[in-house]
């Protein structure tokens, strides 16, 4: 950070002229600083919890919880974005009652869970392991998790998702992908294989649990 100042220049006296302004020298002062999550040992009253902001009074469904959770994918909620860490095979989610409604809670939560069926341990999907790696590639994975959730969403009969950056969303991604004229059928297997696995995980627990 970068301070922006003036002092008054001294006189013959020794005393310093704060009216003449004409005088005045001006500096420039160069400070560190960190955010105070990135400093350990601070006192925890410097960390307050903020109230979560309630957008809808949905109750969560305990049949699309069951779907969810089937696949084994650690799944908290926090306040931030959603996004899906292969590292620690984990969904990372907005609190449920910082959406819209519970229909738009349930939409995000099975892109992010068709991201994480692209894992090693699962489809072993390419778009995802080389996620970072480019523009392209990164759009490619994207299309396939929207793609996905748009089927899983139909399949579990949700109702059609009130989240009206969806079709911009994945436009957007799209668009990248342009000259790939086989892409977005491409993304649409990948999809359909990774919206398979996600039904057939929950369809399995159910089975197991009926046993």
């Amino acid at each position: 950070m970068v301070y922006a100042g003036s002092v008054a220049r001294k006189g013959e006296d020794g005393q310093a002229n704060e009216e003449d302004k004409e005088r005045r020298i001006s500096f420039l002062k160069r400070f560190t600083v960190f955010n105070r999550e990135q400093i350990e040992g601070l006192p925890e009253d410097l960390f307050p919890t903020p109230a979560p902001v309630i957008q809808n009074r949905d109750h969560r469904d305990p049949r699309l919880d069951s779907v969810f959770s089937a696949l084994g994918v650690k799944i908290v909620e926090k306040d931030g974005g959603a996004f899906y860490s292969p590292a620690t095979d984990t969904i990372t989610m907005p609190r449920f009652e910082s959406f819209t409604s519970g229909n738009a809670y349930y939409a995000t939560l099975a892109h992010e869970c068709a991201h994480a069926v692209g894992s090693i341990g699962r489809l072993n999907r390419e778009t995802l392991q080389k996620y970072g790696t480019s523009i392209a590639m990164r759009a490619k994975e994207e299309a396939v998790a929207e793609i996905s959730a748009a089927f899983v969403c139909a399949a579990l009969g949700m109702e059609p998702t009130e989240r009206e950056d969806h079709a911009a969303y994945l436009a957007s991604w799209i668009s990248v992908l342009r000259g790939d004229k086989r892409a977005i059928f491409q993304a649409a297997t990948a999809a359909q294989a990774a919206s398979d696995f996600i039904l057939a995980a929950a369809e399995t627990a159910t089975g197991q649990q009926a046993a």
